[in-house]
């Protein structure tokens, strides 16, 4: 019975530990996030525009606005409602932006949130 209970015990202690998901990550004071839009952006890009061109596009407007981009990617997790065609609606994706720590208040006084 001794054994049975140790067992028990790592077993569960292995599936608590095993189950981390990507909100689990340290959290990062210099990536600020965007929900994409499908025309609403400030640089003019649409959603029918490839996360290549998006990124280009984004990155020429924040170097414009004095911001300097260390790293920016994309994910699936944005908030916005999809499912209606207005412009100000969602692509269903975030844009990840991090930059330097000279640059968090530019990037609140652009719209970005963290």
């Amino acid at each position: 019975m001794k054994y049975v209970s140790i067992f028990a015990l790592l077993f569960i202690s292995a599936v608590l530990f095993s189950c981390k998901s990507e909100d689990d990550q340290p959290f990062n004071e210099l990536v600020f996030i965007w929900d994409q839009t499908k025309c609403a952006d400030p640089w003019g890009n649409g959603e029918n525009k490839t996360n290549e061109e998006t990124k280009t596009a984004v990155i020429s407007y924040l170097e414009d606005e004095g911001v300097q981009v260390q790293n920016l990617d994309f994910d699936d997790k944005s908030n916005l409602d999809v499912y209606c065609e207005a412009c100000s609606c969602g692509t269903g994706q975030r844009i990840l932006v991090e930059v330097r720590s000279e640059d968090i208040e530019k990037m609140e006084d652009l719209g970005f949130y963290q």
